[in-house]
């Protein structure tokens, strides 16, 4: 195989700018190939735009229907004491059919649990820590959620003595060791929090309803 050699010289991309010209270009000039590169990537922004499309814009999810409060809206507060044996999910469940509470969320909750019962996380059963025979007692160190007189969602976590922290979502069977100091804030303004399934999640999830004053009285 034989090979010939050119002796054409190759062009680069430095031959063409403003020093490698054999004269100075004019300030007309210069600014051109200045704007050349930005030129060619307007260029290669333009053709990639049509062919993939109109740009689409996504809805937030919190301006769907019924995923948010219309407005801000003020809030009631309510405290209450749980003692040794009561049921976490049961009592506050109970105490907002009492009190007519139709949007409830825990704000602050300190006190300690011998049975407990949470969910992990991926898992439709839950998992019992503690109770009757075991003699292991936790703290809460954690409690927040919504809830009403017909459904709750609750996330705790406890820690034990050697300070092993478990979590998840509450489920009935939370048992008081000595105490549970709660304090539970109501969402007003006519708000009421129900549960539906979702057919994103597989789940029964929050909506949130505001009530016409009709309905609401």
């Amino acid at each position: 195989a034989s090979f010939r050699l050119s002796t054409r010289p190759r062009l680069r991309a430095h031959h063409c700018s403003a020093a490698n010209l054999p004269h100075k270009p004019s300030m007309a000039a210069g600014t051109a190939l200045m704007l050349l590169p930005l030129a060619s990537s307007a260029i290669a922004w333009s053709r990639r735009r049509k062919k993939e499309g109109p740009a689409v814009v996504k809805v937030p999810s919190w301006q769907k229907p019924r995923m948010s409060t219309s407005s801000a809206v003020p809030m009631g507060v309510h405290v209450l004491r749980l003692q040794p044996g009561d049921d976490i999910v049961a009592s506050l469940r109970m105490f907002a059919q009492e009190r007519e509470i139709n949007a409830g969320c825990v704000l602050s909750c300190v006190g300690s649990t011998s049975r407990t019962t949470l969910r992990p996380a991926g898992l439709d059963i839950g998992r019992v820590f503690g109770g009757e025979g075991a003699g292991e007692t936790f703290e809460i160190v954690s409690l927040v959620g919504t809830f009403s007189a017909d459904a709750h969602n609750l996330h705790m976590a406890v820690s034990g003595k050697d300070c092993t922290t478990y979590g998840g979502c509450v489920l009935f069977g939370c048992t008081v060791h000595t105490t549970a100091e709660i304090v539970v804030g109501e969402v007003q303004g006519r708000t009421r929090f129900i549960r539906e399934k979702d057919d994103m999640t597989g789940y029964k999830e929050l909506r949130i309803e505001q009530l016409r004053q009709d309905d609401y009285y």
